[in-house]
């Protein structure tokens, strides 16, 4: 199914409504997690609570569209994604 830009956009702002939910109460929380990723850059507990909200947003609603994530990789190489005409 085809989707709207302005549908495009209102799924956007919800996405970034969750994010700011996610940040902003965490948001110099004493007990905040830090981890280093492989490549030696600090992830917090917030970073990956909040690309794992994202993509489960978006599996849900548009499971034909692909997630590039910064937490938990790239683009999975399976046939629904490579057919994918949009990314997130």
């Amino acid at each position: 199914m085809a989707h709207t830009r302005a549908e495009d956009l209102a799924l956007a702002l919800q996405l970034a409504d969750i994010a700011d939910a996610i940040t902003l109460d965490r948001y110099q929380a004493m007990d905040l997690v830090v981890t280093n990723k492989p490549d030696n850059t600090p992830v917090t507990d917030a970073d990956k609570a909040t690309e794992l909200a994202i993509r489960e947003k978006l599996e849900s609603l548009r499971p034909h569209d692909a997630i590039v994530g910064e937490e938990f990789g790239g683009v999975p190489s399976d046939a629904t994604t490579q057919s994918a005409k949009r990314y997130w």
